[in-house]
């Protein structure tokens, strides 16, 4: 079981993470997949530097052997921590150590130090330092989303790490949002709508509607259409080509994935709804027969660097 130290991870977080003044040595964590978490054809999985865990429940035992979540009457405040070292898990080596600090993101994760004897228990959330090109063996996604990754201190974490905080000041993200928009709607030969705290809308002849997320980290670009339940080819080749302008994703894989999520839509017992993942980008969609048929495809850059549309 291979374990890449702290320092020289650390090294590599530099351009992602600001390491408080003074803060204290890094804490250690054991990071185990669970074992009802099928592996299917993959051997092994990677968890990098730079992957969240958010904090729990209070749990006895050890994560590596026999444990469960204990009854607690408070709760308490939101944490999370970031890895600071990689560790590769597998059906026979469930769970490794790494190097761990405290993750501060201006937001709902405030705390600046955990102690391990709380005996938490916490959940992966995110992959701050994905590399997009690189394909994990498993969709980082598909790992969060089922919880199957877990983790559990080792020693006390502290010397936080913290990121840049996105635009706040709601005149700032309006901009910003527009700005976003426009550069968008020019490459697709759309105009922009009004725009909203939630989106900009996007006036295209080929979609029923369409827009951008004002979400300044993560946008989203979403497009609806009638008459069938997938879109024309057109429409497709809209979402498809601003979506890649959006995601840094090669158009012909969003493609892939937006005709394989409506497929598994249209299962009988998909409830209309499916969404699949592909390289740190997420697609998620609606299909369906009823009333002449419709659908809707909303994608974004689930973890990764989203590309600067003014710059393309």
């Amino acid at each position: 079981m291979r374990s890449t130290s702290g320092a020289l991870a650390a090294s590599a977080l530099v351009t992602l993470f600001v390491l408080a003044p003074g803060a204290e040595a890094a804490g250690r964590a054991v990071l185990c997949v669970e074992k009802e978490f099928d592996l299917g054809r993959a051997k092994s999985i990677t968890i990098p530097s730079g992957s969240v865990f958010d904090r729990q429940r209070p749990i006895t035992g050890d994560i590596a052997g026999a444990w469960h979540v204990a009854e607690s009457k408070a709760d308490k405040p939101s944490a999370a921590f970031v890895t600071v070292g990689e560790v590769r898990l597998s059906k026979v080596h469930r769970c490794a150590e790494t190097a761990v600090r405290m993750f501060l993101d201006g937001g709902l994760n405030r705390v600046a130090a955990a102690q391990a004897a709380d005996n938490d228990y916490w959940a992966m959330s995110d992959v701050r330092d994905y590399r997009p090109g690189t394909k994990p063996e498993i969709e980082y996604g598909r790992l969060i989303d089922d919880v199957a990754v877990i983790a559990q201190l080792r020693s006390d974490a502290g010397g936080p790490l913290s990121v840049a905080l996105p635009v706040s000041n709601a005149d700032d993200r309006s901009a910003t949002c527009r700005s976003r928009a426009m550069a968008l709607a020019a490459r697709v030969h759309a105009s922009a709508g009004r725009t909203t705290s939630a989106v900009t809308f996007i006036q295209h002849p080929l979609a029923q509607e369409s827009s951008v997320s004002c979400d300044i980290e993560r946008p989203y670009w979403f497009v609806s259409w009638a008459g069938s339940s997938r879109p024309p080819p057109s429409t497709l080749d809209l979402i498809t080509s601003a979506g890649s302008m959006l995601t840094g994703l090669d158009q012909g894989e969003l493609a892939k994935l937006a005709i394989r999520c409506l497929k598994d839509a249209l299962r009988q017992d998909a409830m209309e709804n499916a969404s699949t993942e592909f390289d740190g980008v997420r697609v998620e969609c609606q299909a369906f027969e009823r009333d002449g048929g419709g659908g809707s495809i909303t994608l974004w850059r689930r973890f990764g660097p989203v590309p600067d549309l003014n710059l393309q």
